[in-house]
């Protein structure tokens, strides 16, 4: 769901966030390996709608992804240096972690 993010560094703004109470969603991110965010892909199309004014609308691409490191739109992590984006398809996926197996336990603040 999308929630109010209060930042520190700058102004407020939404974000996707997990749907769980806020404690028990900051324990589960960071006790596990990884939390991905998953999501169609859409793009912006404009059309001149007159007297100098466009128009947006969001197409969908029929194209679904898994992000993997966390942006200010949403929470991501991994500690398996996984690619930042990846298709939301299982051989994809597995492809990606058999390239890296073991967990990256450095202070790497992009993989949790």
């Amino acid at each position: 769901h999308i929630k109010r993010f209060d930042s520190p560094e700058c102004e407020p703004y939404d974000r996707y966030q997990i749907k769980l109470h806020d404690k028990a969603s900051g324990f589960i991110q960071e006790s596990v390996d990884c939390v991905f965010f998953c999501n169609y892909q859409t793009v912006v199309q404009k059309t001149d709608v007159g007297f100098g004014k466009e128009k947006a609308r969001g197409i969908w691409t029929g194209q679904r992804n898994i992000y993997t490191v966390e942006k200010p739109a949403y929470i991501a992590k991994n500690r398996f240096n996984l690619p930042e984006k990846l298709p939301l398809d299982w051989q994809a996926f597995v492809t990606a972690l058999q390239a890296n197996k073991q967990p990256h336990l450095g202070n790497n603040s992009n993989n949790g």
